[in-house]
């Protein structure tokens, strides 16, 4: 059974980068970028990775914004709540 899945992993993984590889070579035709005062020529494969790695911080840094708000809010809900108690 754990050979199974070890090469279940190891059968899809090495898809992945087939399939990645597939998609560098097809983008690595050479894209005009401009950006306020920036105008640079790169691979569009460059493009789209920095843009990915961009919006993946963006995403984590909202996410944990949020988190720690929510988690700030239960932390003042349990303290009323044991305040609660201990009155009663």
């Amino acid at each position: 059974m754990k050979k199974l899945k070890i090469i279940l992993k190891l059968t899809f993984f090495i898809l992945f980068l087939i399939l990645l590889t597939l998609f560098i070579i097809q983008n690595l035709t050479l894209t005009q970028f401009k950006f306020l005062i920036w105008n640079v020529s790169l691979p569009l494969i460059v493009i789209i990775l920095i843009s990915l790695m961009i919006s993946y911080i963006l995403g984590l840094i909202s996410y944990n914004f949020l988190f720690k708000e929510k988690k700030i809010e239960n932390k003042i809900e349990n303290k009323n709540e044991n305040l609660k108690i201990k009155k009663k």
